[in-house]
């Protein structure tokens, strides 16, 4: 496999990556909203609680086994960490040459740019990512989902016969985990594909509270 054969595959599991971790993050933004209005309604202090309960719990195992996925290593599946190996073990495929052919046909002030974003992540003239630097951030995505990945493992993937993790993972130790997982797939969007982003998370563009403006059970 050529250069641009395994970089162009890098690619599409990027993107395959990046619709995962999107979904994680409009997961997450929708149910804190509900939380909101949950909090914002009075009738709700005098419900059982057994609906929102349930609907927190599906979030969170959910969340929990979306989170782990992407940490996870198989030579049959798409992760980011697989991804993050991949690129230890081929950095040429994030490469200044590759970097730069995005700018192709820009004006020279933007080319220029671009050269002294690469040299920021390589170093002066360095042709592609370091190998030490892609460590880190394999080390820094392992250890943001660490509590997520041991407690989906004993008791939301699997139920093991072993006590669960301990300490039990907070909704702050998932929302870490993702923000994590996004950290790492913007860095690569903007690397592999040039485009610069701030967040994976989607605008919604309707009302998506209609939903609760009427009535659900007459």
């Amino acid at each position: 496999m050529t250069d641009e054969e395994r970089r162009a595959r890098l690619i599409k599991w990027l993107e395959e990556i990046y619709r995962e971790v999107q979904q994680q993050l409009l997961n997450e933004f929708l149910f804190w909203e509900l939380q909101k209005i949950v909090n914002e309604n009075e009738n709700f202090r005098d419900a059982s609680g057994l609906f929102t309960r349930w609907v927190a719990d599906g979030f969170k195992n959910s969340a929990m086994v979306a989170a782990r996925r992407q940490i996870k290593l198989s030579k049959d599946s798409i992760s980011l960490k697989g991804f993050l190996e991949e690129v230890k073990k081929f950095p040429e495929l994030i490469s200044r040459a590759h970097y730069m052919s995005l700018f192709a046909g820009e004006h020279k002030h933007l080319v220029e740019m671009g050269e002294r974003d690469f040299d920021k992540v390589a170093g002066v003239g360095v042709d592609h990512i370091p190998i030490a630097f892609v460590e880190k951030q394999i080390a820094e995505l392992s250890a943001s989902a660490a509590k997520v990945e041991k407690y989906a493992d004993r008791r939301v993937a699997h139920f093991d016969k072993r006590d669960p993790a301990w300490p039990f993972p907070t909704f702050d130790d998932l929302t870490g985990a993702i923000k994590a997982q996004e950290k790492v797939v913007i860095f690569y969007w903007w690397l592999l594909k040039g485009a610069n982003v701030s967040t994976l998370l989607p605008a919604i563009i309707f009302d998506w509270h209609d939903v609760f403006k009427f009535p659900w059970k007459p």
